[in-house]
């Protein structure tokens, strides 16, 4: 079965999940997720999902996506891990420099420079671009969503 109807059947499964997880209208946590829960799976399942594209990616979470340290839970089972056959897009914006839980977090941009690092060391195919001005908003994610999918599929 060809990756696309493969990623095709596994999203048409997860909405209906995904739609009941979802953050309230106008929260964009539920992206920041996204890229987070994107390494996640193919970290995971990497003989499914070859390609991660991550916008602004949540990744100074903890264990299961918590909000309790220690933080950059997957950054560390990368490091951990023998390396994957994968290729990263990691997008985050230069403005997105405030800790994560008022301070006691890192901030976004830290820890996505961090997975960068850890990934660009242990030899993945990886593309990293902080984004001039770039915030953590639907309206810098429109514009680099087609940017990170035309990335992939080079």
């Amino acid at each position: 079965m060809n990756r696309l109807i493969r990623i095709t059947l596994v999203l048409a499964i997860a909405q209906p999940c995904l739609a009941v997880a979802q953050a309230p209208a106008g929260d964009s946590g539920q992206t920041a997720a996204g890229g987070l829960g994107a390494a996640y799976i193919a970290f995971k399942y990497p003989e499914l999902f070859g390609n991660v594209l991550s916008l602004s990616g949540a990744f100074w979470r903890g264990n299961e996506a918590s909000n309790g340290p220690p933080f950059e839970w997957l950054t560390q089972q990368y490091a951990a891990s023998p390396k994957l056959n994968l290729h990263f897009v990691i997008d985050v914006g230069s403005r997105e420099t405030v800790g994560a839980l008022g301070g006691t977090a890192p901030s976004l941009m830290d820890a996505n420079r961090r997975l960068h690092s850890i990934l660009k060391q242990k030899g993945y195919a990886v593309e990293y671009f902080e984004v001039p001005s770039g915030q953590h908003s639907p309206d810098t994610w429109r514009v680099r969503l087609p940017l990170g999918i035309v990335a992939l599929s080079r």
